[in-house]
């Protein structure tokens, strides 16, 4: 594999998939971020075995194919990079060597077959949020989210969809919190987003 791309494209996107990175874990893939190609574009992907983040960013791809990186070592290189454009190319022996400027460094990868699956969305519906809404809504419930796994249903927030009307409610049992906002939407939904 190997592709060059945007060094401030590829930092942002590492720091959003590494939220979903496992911090220790017993298999050393989920420690780390997976990276294909795809096209003109590479794909970066996070997952602890319950939260997935799956991220794209613009590359020129010279060779297709995929590895694992180590999510703490590949954002440390990306932040010592020294240029605005920075080029990863890894080996069949999964030696992987990131060059950006004059910086160079080279890290071993981990094949890509020992990441685990990640979950597919078996069900299409959708709907759009204005951001700024949601991220407001978020904050001003995500308090009263219980942080004892004595009833996991309770650290998360639930997500009430019914028509126009999108509902957050968190509760931890001594405390409740409840937002509401008008949204454009037909049906309904309800699913608990964990707080993570």
């Amino acid at each position: 594999m190997k592709f060059s791309c945007n060094t401030q494209a590829l930092g942002e996107a590492v720091m959003n998939v590494s939220r979903a990175v496992s911090g220790k874990s017993a298999l050393p893939a989920l420690e780390g971020i997976l990276i294909a190609t795809d096209g003109d574009k590479i794909i970066l992907s996070g997952y602890d075995l319950e939260i997935a983040i799956k991220t794209t960013v613009r590359a020129t791809v010279a060779e297709e194919g995929c590895a694992v990186l180590s999510a703490k070592l590949f954002g440390e290189m990306i932040r010592k990079a020294d240029s605005e454009s920075i080029t990863l190319n890894v080996d069949e022996k999964q030696a992987a060597v990131i060059t950006a400027g004059n910086s160079k460094f080279s890290i071993m990868a981990i094949d890509a077959n020992d990441y685990p699956e990640l979950p597919a969305i078996s069900d299409n519906r959708s709907i759009e949020i204005d951001c700024e809404m949601l991220k407001s809504m978020v904050e001003q419930t995500i308090f009263a989210v219980s942080t004892s796994e004595t009833r996991p249903v309770h650290t998360g927030i639930l997500f009430e969809i019914e028509d126009e009307n999108l509902r957050l409610i968190a509760v931890d049992g001594y405390r409740l919190a409840i937002r509401n906002e008008k949204i454009n939407n037909t049906g309904s939904m309800r699913f608990i987003i964990p707080a993570k």
